[in-house]
C-alpha cells in the first residue's frame, strides 16, 4: 500500500489506492458509537444518581456531560463524512454529480441543509440559531451532525457491516424500552432519581426516545424478515 501511495501524482490516483474501504470501517464505528451512546448515558446518570450531593449536581454533570460528548461525536461525524466527500469528488472528477443523480434522495439531505442555513441567516439572534438553546441544543451546528451521520451510514455499504449496526441498535433499543416501561410502572427509587421523566429516558424529550424506539422497531421487523 505504502510503495502504491509514493507512485501516485495525484489526488485522485491516492484516493482511488487508498479505496473506500478504511472509510466504511470509520463510519461503521461512528454509527456504531452513536447507537450506543444511550448506554452511556444510562450508566452515566445512575452513577451520578448514586454519587451527587444534590439535585443540581446530579443535573449540572449530567447535561454538560452529554453536551460535550455529542458535539466531539458530531465533530468526529463531519471529519468522516467530509473526508469521504472529497475522497469521492477527486476520484470521480466531474461524474460526480452524474453519481448523484442516480441516487436523486441526496437533494433531500442538500435541502435540507440550505434551508437550515437560510433560517439561520435570517435568525434575529444567529448565535442562537447556530447553537441552539440550553435545553436541546437544535441549532445549525446539529443540522450538520444529521448530515454527516447519514453520509456515513450512507458509506456503509458491506452487508456484515449493515447487519452488525441493525443488531446494535435492535438491543440498545430494548434496553431503552425496557427502561420507560419499569420506571413507569415499577416503583424503584434510583430509577426514578435517574429518569425522572420516564418516557423520554435518556435523551431530555419524549419525542426523541421514541423516534430511537420506533427506528428499533423497524429493525427488528427488517432482522425478523431476514432471518425468514
Amino acid at each position: 500500500m505504502l510503495k502504491k501511495l509514493k507512485e501516485c501524482k495525484t489526488l485522485k490516483e491516492i484516493f482511488a489506492c487508498i479505496g473506500t474501504k478504511p472509510f466504511e470501517v470509520a463510519a461503521l464505528l461512528v454509527i456504531v458509537a452513536w447507537c450506543v451512546l444511550p448506554v452511556y448515558f444510562i450508566v452515566e446518570r445512575l452513577f451520578w444518581s448514586v454519587n451527587a450531593v444534590n439535585d443540581f449536581q446530579h443535573s449540572f454533570a449530567i447535561s454538560e456531560g452529554h453536551l460535550w460528548i455529542v458535539n466531539t461525536m458530531g465533530s468526529v461525524s463531519v471529519y468522516v463524512a467530509v473526508f469521504y466527500l472529497i475522497s469521492r469528488v477527486a476520484v470521480y472528477g466531474k461524474d460526480v454529480f452524474k453519481k448523484i443523480k442516480e441516487e436523486p434522495w441526496h437533494f433531500l439531505l442538500l435541502a435540507m441543509l440550505l434551508w437550515a442555513c437560510l433560517a439561520t441567516v435570517q435568525a434575529e439572534n444567529i448565535e442562537l440559531a447556530y447553537y441552539g438553546d440550553n435545553y436541546l441544543a437544535e441549532g445549525l451546528r446539529n443540522y450538520f451532525y444529521y448530515a454527516a451521520i447519514y453520509i456515513c451510514a450512507f458509506g456503509i455499504v458491506t452487508p456484515k457491516y449493515k447487519w452488525r449496526v441493525l443488531n446494535i441498535f435492535n438491543v440498545i433499543a430494548m434496553i431503552i424500552s425496557l427502561i420507560v416501561i419499569v420506571v413507569d410502572f415499577v416503583d424503584i427509587p434510583i430509577l426514578e432519581k435517574s429518569f425522572p421523566a420516564a418516557r423520554a429516558a435518556v435523551f431530555y424529550h419524549f419525542n426523541h426516545a421514541g423516534y430511537y424506539i420506533n427506528l428499533g422497531i423497524v429493525c427488528a421487523m427488517g432482522l425478523y424478515m431476514h432471518t425468514k
